[in-house]
């Protein structure tokens, strides 16, 4: 059987000393990576980076929102197009409409001018009548007077 080794206090002061003297150097390694050129300049690279990718998550959102309101606004104008061919299609169909009612209206203007030119011819046929008679009687009354 092994036994364990136990260190005495002077050799585990040692260690200390010894680990304090690597951990020394490991600080100071690490002083010169950061003062070094290279180091600085990926520092620099990464807050780039992370500046840039936070850019581009707003534009992406930014993106996005366009491209709802192009959709949005699309749909709006195939609707308003729709109505507006409604609204063509109506005024279409009123035109036509308005065109036979002025068709109607000038044969009903002719109509009127052929009736009121025969009421005049009436007229005047029963003008004369009435005073052909009203003639006819005046020379009866004066017959039977003679």
């Amino acid at each position: 059987m092994q036994r364990k080794k136990s260190l005495t206090t002077t050799q585990l002061q040692q260690k200390v000393i010894h680990l304090q003297s690597e951990l020394s150097k490991c600080r100071q390694k690490i002083a010169d990576y950061q003062n070094n050129y290279h180091y600085q300049l990926l520092e620099e690279l990464k807050e780039k980076n992370q500046v840039l990718e936070s850019r581009n998550k707003l534009l992406e959102r930014s993106f996005k929102e366009v491209h709802e309101e192009k959709d949005r606004k699309e749909k709006e104008n195939a609707e308003l197009i729709e109505k507006l061919d409604e609204v063509n299609k109506m005024r279409d169909a009123l035109n036509e409409e308005l065109e036979s009612l002025k068709e109607n209206n000038k044969h009903s203007d002719n109509n009127s001018e052929v009736l009121s030119s025969e009421d005049s011819t009436i007229d005047n046929e029963g003008v004369d009548w009435f005073t052909r008679n009203v003639q006819k009687e005046a020379q009866q009354r004066k017959y039977k007077k003679n």
